[in-house]
């Protein structure tokens, strides 16, 4: 079985690509390869860190940071981004899938960023902090 962490990661994609408002923005965990400039906008999930606490009784607390990034193309950027953010954000506030994995998942920080190209690409990272239970001798179950 995955880590905790992994889980976390695979909940915020499967509640993005089964959220309505979302539908035929593709969703990447932990993408690599370049995007093309041909690709419409998209969303990558990646884990950013994760803090332990140990809690006693052979259980740890987590404390993980997930980034959604939403990346798009076009002069308007901001405002696209931010429209995909209020919707990917409905999508984990709503998601049961995430709330069985994560006893707390708050918003801490955003990250607004944009580069000159022949065709503008920007992203706006929507960092999450996840807070979970781990048993102290294992990382892949609760």
């Amino acid at each position: 079985m995955p880590s905790k962490a992994e889980q976390v990661a695979a909940a915020v994609v499967a509640a993005l690509e089964a959220y309505p408002p979302l539908a035929g923005v593709p969703v990447f965990r932990d993408r690599d390869d370049a995007i093309g400039g041909d690709e419409p906008s998209l969303i990558l999930v990646e884990l950013a860190d994760e803090d332990t606490e140990t809690l006693g009784h052979g259980m740890d607390q987590d404390k993980g940071q997930v980034a959604v990034v939403y990346v798009v193309r076009g002069a308007n950027w901001q405002t696209v981004a931010d429209g995909l953010r209020v919707h990917g954000h409905a999508a984990l506030m709503q998601s049961p899938a995430l709330r069985s994995v994560v006893a707390k998942l708050k918003r801490v920080r955003a990250e607004w960023k944009s580069a000159n190209a022949e065709q503008p690409f920007a992203y706006l990272a929507q960092v999450y902090q996840a807070t979970y239970l781990t048993p102290t001798q294992s990382l892949d179950a609760a």
